[in-house]
């Protein structure tokens, strides 16, 4: 979206709105608007989202290690202006790892009325010579540092580029005993 890109607000917004009642009316239970690099481009899709339907809008921003996104304000600042605009979760997801993570999503949570979502990458990746991305965690590891981000305040946790099932299941194993009451676990 300008000024980083060529594409105004308004026509970002009618092709969200295309792509929100496409998924709508195929029956999306929610709309998941994630991987985005400022507010402004995560405003046009929430924007999009509520003007064709009712559905909850989660939305998540790839952050710097400090919080920043990538084309624009931060995380603290999403959460602010998301959660006004009407967005049911706020959070972030893929660029760094968990373990970079935690003070981000403790100031997020200090400043949220809604959910906080985390879900980071497995690590920084390093490309190899045929560029395959390779991740520095392993399934252990994320799970742990998966823990401290609900402890930082993550209502809503997963995982992004680098993780596999593998990797959701040990954080729910970890998680478990904290979730006791709850009926489902995605």
């Amino acid at each position: 979206m300008e000024p980083a890109g060529d594409m105004t607000y308004t026509q970002l917004y009618d092709v969200y709105c295309e792509q929100m009642s496409i998924l709508a009316e195929a029956g999306a239970d929610l709309l998941a608007v994630e991987t985005m690099m400022g507010i402004e481009e995560t405003a046009a899709a929430l924007d999009a989202a509520q003007s064709v339907c009712d559905l909850a809008v989660i939305c998540t921003l790839s952050v710097e290690a400090d919080g920043t996104a990538l084309f624009g304000g931060n995380a603290v600042e999403a959460v602010t202006t998301l959660q006004e605009m009407g967005a049911a979760a706020v959070g972030v997801n893929c660029s760094v790892g968990p373990d970079q993570l935690e003070a981000v999503v403790a100031a997020m949570r200090a400043v949220a009325k809604v959910p906080v979502v985390a879900k980071p990458n497995a690590g920084l990746p390093v490309m190899t010579e045929t560029g395959e991305a390779l991740y520095s965690m392993g399934p252990e590891d994320f799970a742990r540092h998966i823990r401290r981000l609900t402890e930082a305040g993550a209502g809503v946790v997963g995982g992004c580029c680098g993780t596999s099932p593998e990797y959701i299941r040990q954080a729910r194993e970890l998680l478990k005993p904290s979730l006791a009451g709850f009926d489902t676990f995605a």
